[in-house]
């Protein structure tokens, strides 16, 4: 039965200095400490590779699959916060929406740049929504910044999260008018869940 990293370390601390236990401590709290650290770089890569994420391992929707545009295993540079201040900069909004932002992205995408949704409707149609905000490839098209380049090298990537949320914002903006007005928002602030837009 493995011991956790709680226990070796007060195995460590009872050991006299150089004995077997002490040395047999310190090889393990080392395994210990390497198998955590592959653990996480495995689910970083997870985090970051949505195509692992088709079956729903690590939560969000079933059926997310990989966007062409930022290569499988490919980390995009920044976070999602750096991703919204951006996009937010270049659309001139206020930083009041901020948290809706967040919130869209996280319910959207789990804040996967990569993400894609192969199993609604839109995918059934032969528009599955991509990106951090989940946008179907003609909305990007008809609503994506002209001139503005986000985090990742070229213009007019879908799966760039900078240029994926600047059209989603000015889509939204279009149709609702308001960031308030988004289905979800709406939803949420009535005590249901949240609603794609």
């Amino acid at each position: 039965m493995a011991m956790d990293f709680s226990q070796l370390l007060a195995t460590a601390g009872m050991a006299s200095p150089g004995s077997g236990a002490l040395n047999d401590s310190i090889a393990r709290m080392a395994a210990s400490r390497k198998r955590r650290q592959s653990i996480q770089s495995m689910f970083e890569a997870l985090g970051n590779n949505s195509a692992a994420l088709g079956s729903g391992l690590l939560g969000g929707r079933s059926g997310v699959g990989t966007a062409s545009g930022v290569a499988l295993g490919t980390k995009v540079p920044g976070n999602v916060d750096r991703w919204i201040t951006d996009s937010m900069k270049a659309t001139g909004l206020s930083s009041k929406y901020r948290d809706i932002l967040r919130t869209l992205v996280m319910k959207e995408s789990s804040g996967r740049p990569a993400a894609i949704n192969n199993w609604d409707i839109n995918a059934k149609r032969g528009y599955p929504t991509q990106g951090i905000a989940q946008t179907r490839p003609d909305t990007f098209a008809a609503h994506r910044l002209r001139g503005f380049a986000g985090i990742v090298p070229g213009e007019g990537q879908i799966t760039d999260p900078e240029e994926n949320l600047v059209a989603a914002i000015r889509y939204a903006l279009g149709r609702y008018g308001d960031l308030n007005n988004l289905p979800g928002v709406v939803s949420m602030r009535r005590g249901g869940g949240w609603k794609g837009y």
